[in-house]
């Protein structure tokens, strides 16, 4: 199963977190997403959640991915991918994309 929940809300985070088995927090390559990541990361830290988890970096443009990357593996924070900004995933909003091979890498991490 699948629990997507709001940005910036430290109560369901923590809630989704209890009990899931395993957490992908998504955010994308900008400064303000990775502003909201500690707070979210706190979030999940304080749930109490012990299972498997990562992060996965996404609409990554230029650089900016791989730098984000390093800089969170500096802090030993799991990156599970980075995907990359791809004008495909916007042409397919609300439709169920044909090509969804950016994510394999990053599905990959998660059933490890």
């Amino acid at each position: 199963m699948v629990i997507d929940t709001p940005p910036n809300g430290p109560r369901v985070l923590g809630e989704a977190a209890r009990i899931a088995s395993r957490v992908i927090v998504v955010a994308k390559c900008n400064a303000l997403e990775a502003d909201r990541l500690i707070p979210t990361l706190d979030a999940g830290a304080s749930s109490g959640f012990g299972g498997k988890w990562g992060i996965l970096l996404t609409q990554a443009r230029g650089g900016l991915g791989h730098k984000m990357k390093l800089a969170l593996e500096d802090e030993d924070l799991p990156v599970l991918s980075i995907i990359p900004h791809l004008v495909k995933y916007e042409r397919a909003f609300g439709t169920l994309p044909d090509d969804l091979s950016d994510y394999q890498s990053a599905l990959s991490g998660v059933l490890a």
